[in-house]
């Protein structure tokens, strides 16, 4: 009789062990899981100040479009000096080229572009003597971005033409240039005037150009 109490206690306690074992080991792994998850979040939140403190934006932020700007129309007052003038009728840099065409004649030539410095295309017309760059503003009008003197059969109406001697050239000028070396820039209102002089002090280039401001 006691043998066989002693057989049934044996077992209980060997069973209990083993209940509690597994108590055991489910706890550690709850405890184990819930620290890892614990864990992961600490870590997303670190990340998140680390971000914060450094200041570094996710790619998405950083990646910016950088668009070129649009010939714009001037104001009706915001006028200027320098002009070019063909056939006694005057233009300038944002002058529209339909009203252009309209008073000196067609073009010789057109060529279209993809326009380095402004949105959308250049199309450049080539006349005798001269050529112009347009490039359509926000309204839909082809105005001008620069003006080129290409030969000695043309002039400003200052008298600046290629080939004419620096002291002659400077000496009608009103405006004080700007010089960058061998270049010497005339600006009033939106327009600028570029001259460039050669090693031989004349001039090798004329240009109008719309003022950076």
């Amino acid at each position: 009789m006691k043998k066989l109490l002693l057989i049934v206690l044996t077992v209980l306690s060997l069973l209990m062990f083993t209940l509690s074992g597994c108590s055991s080991a489910e706890s550690k792994e709850d405890s184990s899981a819930g620290g890892s998850s614990a864990g992961k979040e600490s870590a997303s939140r670190l990340e998140e100040n680390t971000s914060e403190e450094t200041g570094e934006a996710s790619p998405e932020a950083s990646e910016t479009s950088a668009e070129m700007p649009s010939v714009q129309k001037t104001e009706e007052d915001d006028e200027t000096a320098l002009y070019f003038s063909v056939k006694e009728y005057k233009f300038t840099v944002n002058s529209s080229i339909d009203e252009i065409i309209a008073a000196i004649g067609e073009p010789m030539d057109t060529f279209v572009t993809s326009s380095c410095a402004y949105q959308g295309d250049d199309y450049t017309y080539y006349f005798d003597g001269f050529e112009v760059v347009a490039n359509t503003d926000e309204e839909g009008v082809n105005r001008l971005t620069s003006i080129t003197l290409d030969d000695d059969t043309v002039k400003t109406p200052e008298g600046l033409r290629i080939g004419m001697d620096k002291e002659e050239a400077l000496s009608l000028m009103d405006i004080e240039p700007q010089i960058n070396g061998s270049v010497y820039t005339f600006t009033s209102g939106y327009c600028m005037l570029r001259v460039q002089f050669g090693n031989d002090d004349c001039i090798k280039a004329i240009q109008y150009l719309l003022s950076q401001r």
